[in-house]
């Protein structure tokens, strides 16, 4: 007779606690019936469990093993057959397995579980004994493992939370039908924030901290704003459970957006960092952003060359610029150049055969704007952060190309904060200019003179070019494309 003894021998592989969290490579487990029958040590019904490349979530019913019906006994005796327990299958029939080596997380950062039953509520017969379970996981020291027992009948825990580093054997209930969770958790804690939150609005950040809090060193939050030297931080505080969470201050967070890093620092399992100073990760933000115009007090349009520094929501250029006095003519004026066809347009049709512009109202795309009025306007674009945590591609056709910088902070006319997409390459603009793509000079309209000023890209102190100004830069050929760079100017 076979006795019901269980030893569990778990082979995890090395699960790289980074940024991206994945696993590293497949593992499985084997559970097996082992113990005393008669006096005689006794092994079989072996099955098995773990991680395969390209695994669903769970079980895959594909390659599940269904587990034969019991064996008939003598003497009315019936041992308890283990089992795992596909509760993802709708089908009770189908439930029930003899193995499955598929379990995958929807994610990397999730947990996976099995689900082992064992029906001992007959108890055993009297040549069975030694009956526990025991295991080996010292393989498993980049996931967590954990043995988690339920009575299904009481639904209360017997025994929860059994850390299997730690522990290697506990006895096996009788005269009741236990189930066994067994669970892979991963050791680099998941970190949970939003992509996008809105401006003057606080970001709560959570982390899941599988395990004893007492095993935290230190857990640490830092954000800055786009263009902000300086990193912020606050200590993750444990919330309950396995949650903790930090925040980042309303007046923190702007239509700029936020960066965002983590540091959790674990006895057990050393040090874990999500994202870096030069990988950040990124939270969007939405609001609203102004433009303050120069007014046409007279019959001379004043010229303001403007764009804004978010994703409006509504990216028609009325959207902003219509306001109490009106809108088209009546508040305001203007014009946008075609690069493609070297040539002005208007933004709404005059009656006369002007081109009417296509181009919305977006950054890095200006406008030339007159209001009507005698004091100074300002016109409020609502939107989305530009992301401040790579390049902004602006595309340069021959000739003269109207851009703006799109970021909300200064960036500098030179080699650090602009490159030029040729060919297939990125070249700094020095490097351009030596190749004849471009002479290196930024010209832009100044609002008060209404004259035109012109920078150039070798300037002992280099031009920072102001958010959302518009200026002209004149290329030899069509090129891919201008790339501002998220660098604030230097002072």
């Amino acid at each position: 007779m076979l006795s019901r003894v269980f030893v569990t021998a778990v082979t995890v592989a090395l699960l790289i606690g980074a940024p991206v969290r994945a696993w590293a490579a497949p593992w499985a487990g084997r559970l097996q019936a082992q113990g005393i029958v008669g006096g005689v040590a006794t092994a079989a019904l072996d099955m098995t469990f773990g991680v395969a490349d390209g695994a669903t979530d769970g079980f895959d019913r594909g390659v599940d093993a269904l587990a034969p019906p019991d064996a008939p006994l003598p003497f009315g005796s019936k041992p308890p057959a283990p089992y795992f327990l596909n509760t993802l299958e709708p089908r009770s029939w189908l439930q029930r397995l003899i193995a499955d080596t598929r379990g995958e997380p929807a994610a990397a950062s999730d947990e996976i579980a099995w689900t082992l039953v064992i029906p001992a509520s007959d108890g055993f017969p009297p040549d069975v004994l030694d009956w526990s379970m025991t295991w080996d996981v010292a393989e498993a020291d980049a996931a967590w493992a954990e043995l988690r027992m339920t009575d299904n009948a009481g639904g209360a825990d017997i025994d929860a939370d059994i850390d299997m580093r730690a522990t290697t054997t506990i006895p096996i209930a009788l005269g009741t039908t236990t189930t066994y969770t067994i669970r892979a958790l991963p050791s680099a804690p998941p970190i949970v924030a939003p992509s996008v939150a809105d401006a003057g609005v606080g970001i709560t950040v959570h982390a899941l901290v599988y395990g004893s809090p007492e095993r935290i060193v230190r857990a640490l939050l830092s954000y800055a704003r786009p263009g902000e030297t300086n990193w912020a931080s606050a200590s993750f505080t444990h919330v309950a459970g396995d949650v903790w969470s930090a925040s980042i201050p309303p007046w923190r967070v702007t239509t700029a957006g936020v960066m965002w890093r983590t540091i959790i620092e674990d006895v057990d399992t050393g040090v874990h960092k999500t994202h870096s100073r030069s990988d950040p990760g990124y939270i969007s933000a939405s609001g609203s952003a102004s433009l303050v115009l120069r007014p046409t007090p007279g019959p001379d349009p004043i010229w303001n060359v403007v764009a804004p520094t978010l994703w409006p929501d509504i990216d028609s250029v009325g959207a902003t610029l219509d306001g109490p006095s009106g809108g088209f003519l009546a508040g305001w004026f203007a014009w946008r150049w075609n690069a493609d066809e070297q040539r002005w347009e208007v933004a709404e049709a005059l009656g006369d055969g002007a081109p009417v512009a296509t181009d919305r109202f977006s950054p890095g795309v200006p406008w030339f704007v007159a209001v009507v009025g005698d004091t100074n306007q300002t016109r409020q674009t609502v939107g989305g952060t530009v992301d401040a945590t790579r390049a902004f591609a602006l595309p340069l056709r021959a000739g003269w190309n109207l851009l703006a910088n799109p970021f909300p902070f200064a960036v500098a006319w030179s080699d650090e904060g602009v490159a030029v997409e040729a060919g297939g390459s990125v070249l700094s603009l020095s490097d351009a200019v030596d190749a004849g793509i471009t002479d290196g000079r930024l010209v832009y309209l100044d609002t008060d003179s209404q004259a035109y000023v012109t920078r150039d890209e070798n300037e002992l102190a280099p031009y920072a070019m102001p958010p959302g100004r518009g200026w002209w830069l004149h290329v030899d050929a069509d090129l891919a494309a201008l790339l501002i760079s998220p660098s604030p100017a230097t002072e």
